[in-house]
């Protein structure tokens, strides 16, 4: 009420919300544009880009009535569609706030999820003509800086936490460990098979290098001693044999 009093336009805010005709060219201007441009848009919409409202029709078109714009370009599907994405994002923080155990995550994501819905719905409801026009920016979708990138900082914040889980930690290990096994195949030189004993592989795969390697340095000391008085380089000499010879055949 203080707020109100002191800055007059909050209140014909407030009073041209419980009746925009009263003054359409008015205070009710921009709530009636914004209805104008979801009507227009009709199931399917005029198209995106074909917008016809956001030309200077109606005010504030890129930032706090990005939705009306939306909803003439895309129709009902679009605006239902940013709903429905809103609401899967919902889902998805405060699931991940209800099933952690640590209570900083619950409460971040508890507070983040809050933050974001509230924000969408008084943008939206504010379009719709059911609350009054607070000029709060519909988030991730309307223009501006001051508002996406705190937005996107608090989400990133929460895909830290949510890769943390050790719901998602299960969810990615056997996928981890089918790729593992792969390049496990891979090395042992034969096509996966259920029932391996992986351990058993390893240490075979370790024992096949040493053999390798064991090979390759009795070459090496062979050559040695063969071109002891040879001007050809040692070393040179018996990595040429080693390969001439296949002593290092995989």
């Amino acid at each position: 009420v203080l707020l109100t009093l002191a800055a007059p336009y909050r209140m014909q805010r407030f009073t041209s919300w419980l009746d925009p005709e009263a003054d359409r060219l008015g205070f009710g201007w921009q709530v009636t544009q914004g209805q104008y441009a979801l009507g227009t848009g009709g199931f399917w919409g005029v198209g995106l880009g074909a917008s016809r409202e956001k030309w200077g029709s109606l005010p504030e078109a890129h930032t706090d009535f990005i939705f009306p714009v939306i909803g003439e370009e895309l129709g009902l599907v679009g605006t239902v569609t940013v709903l429905a994405l809103f609401g899967l994002l919902a889902f998805a923080i405060f699931r991940l706030s209800r099933n952690t155990k640590d209570p900083f995550v619950r409460l971040a994501a508890a507070g983040v999820g809050s933050w974001i819905v509230i924000q969408a719905v008084i943008n939206i409801g504010a379009v719709l003509g059911l609350l009054p026009i607070t000029g709060v920016p519909l988030p991730l979708v309307s223009y501006g800086g001051s508002s996406l990138v705190p937005t996107l900082v608090a989400l990133g914040m929460l895909m830290a936490f949510a890769k943390a889980e050790p719901d998602a930690r299960r969810a990615v290990e056997p996928r981890l460990q089918g790729k593992g096994d792969e390049a496990l195949d891979l090395l042992g030189g034969h096509a996966p098979a259920l029932g391996d004993d992986r351990d058993g592989r390893r240490r075979q795969i370790g024992e096949d290098v040493h053999r390798h390697l064991a090979h390759g340095q009795r070459a090496v000391d062979h050559q040695q001693q063969r071109h002891a008085d040879d001007d050809q380089p040692l070393f040179q000499a018996g990595v040429d044999d080693v390969f001439e010879h296949g002593y290092l055949t995989w």
